[in-house]
């Protein structure tokens, strides 16, 4: 549940840093716009590869941890250079990165509940880690952003994502 609440912390954080790439850095609203286009519709052909991949994968968890690390790390180094196109890359694989993760996710789920009699109720709850990480995000990144500025919009999420892979990668277990 908390890790994909931290995939959301390192998708749904551009709202924080979009209109500064505008007001503040100058860039060209077009140019901007092409880091909302980027995310979207890399998230979403990931999704169609990310699926059989994950199904053919010897260890969802690992790709579960993996690719949250990757994330958070692409959400880390986002804005650390002015190379606009290594930007717009950055922020691109970041959304093919996160596509495995659901799948990942929903197979560790159906290994801990396959044969669950509440198994609807415990995907539901499990879904609402979606609601819940779009909800927290201005929660958490208000006050950040306000403190340390907008490039915090990214670092901060990216180390929220660090500290729950690493937690992941220790106490992650694939099946019961």
């Amino acid at each position: 549940y908390v890790s994909y609440v931290s995939f959301y912390f390192n998708r749904k954080n551009y709202s924080f840093w979009f209109n500064e790439l505008v007001t503040t850095v100058g860039m060209p609203l077009e140019q901007a716009s092409a880091f909302g286009s980027a995310m979207e519709l890399s998230y979403g052909i990931g999704k169609l590869v990310a699926g059989p991949v994950v199904d053919t994968a010897t260890s969802p968890a690992l790709i579960l941890w993996g690719t949250l690390a990757i994330s958070s790390i692409c959400n880390i180094f986002l804005f650390s250079t002015d190379f606009y196109v290594l930007n717009v890359a950055l922020w691109s694989a970041n959304g093919i990165i996160q596509s495995a993760a659901w799948p990942a996710l929903a197979i560790i789920f159906l290994n801990w509940f396959r044969n669950a009699p509440n198994k609807g109720t415990m995907y539901s709850i499990l879904s609402t880690s979606q609601n819940m990480g779009s909800g927290l995000v201005p929660i958490i990144l208000t006050p950040i952003v306000a403190r340390f500025g907008w490039r915090s919009a990214t670092a901060a999420p990216g180390m929220i994502g660090l500290s729950v892979a690493a937690a992941l990668l220790l106490l992650l277990e694939e099946k019961p």
